[in-house]
C-alpha cells in the first residue's frame, strides 16, 4: 500500500511539475510576442482636395452612417450622458477648434 501511495505521489508531483513548466513556457512566449515591435517605413500618401474628391467623401460619410454618431457636420456630439454609466462622446472629425485630428499631418493619414 505504501509503495502505491509513493508512486501516486511521484506521478502527481511530475504532473504538477509539467503543468508549471508548461505555464512558464506559455507565459514567456506570450510576453515575448506581446512586447515585439516592428519598424514601419512611412510612405507619403497623396490626399486629393479637388471638389470631386470632397463630394465623394461626403457621399461616403452619408452612406456609412458617420453623421449618425459624429453629428451632421462631423463636429462630434455626446451620445450618452448618464451619471450611472458615464459619458460617451463621439470625436470631432473636422479640422476646426476642438478637433481630434487638427494636428494630423499627411504622414499620419
Amino acid at each position: 500500500m505504501k509503495k502505491r501511495l509513493k508512486w501516486l505521489g511521484i506521478v502527481l508531483a511530475g504532473l504538477v511539475g509539467l503543468l508549471l513548466l508548461a505555464s512558464a513556457a506559455v507565459f514567456i512566449i506570450s510576453t515575448y510576442r506581446f512586447n515585439r515591435t516592428y519598424e514601419i517605413q512611412v510612405e507619403p500618401v497623396a490626399i486629393a482636395t479637388d471638389p470631386a474628391a470632397i463630394a465623394y467623401g461626403e457621399h461616403i460619410a452619408n452612406i456609412r452612417g458617420c453623421k449618425g454618431c459624429h453629428g451632421a457636420d462631423l463636429s462630434g456630439q455626446i451620445e450618452l450622458q448618464d451619471p450611472m454609466v458615464g459619458v460617451i462622446a463621439n470625436a470631432n472629425l473636422t479640422g476646426g477648434e476642438g478637433s481630434e485630428i487638427i494636428d494630423y499631418t499627411t504622414e499620419d493619414w
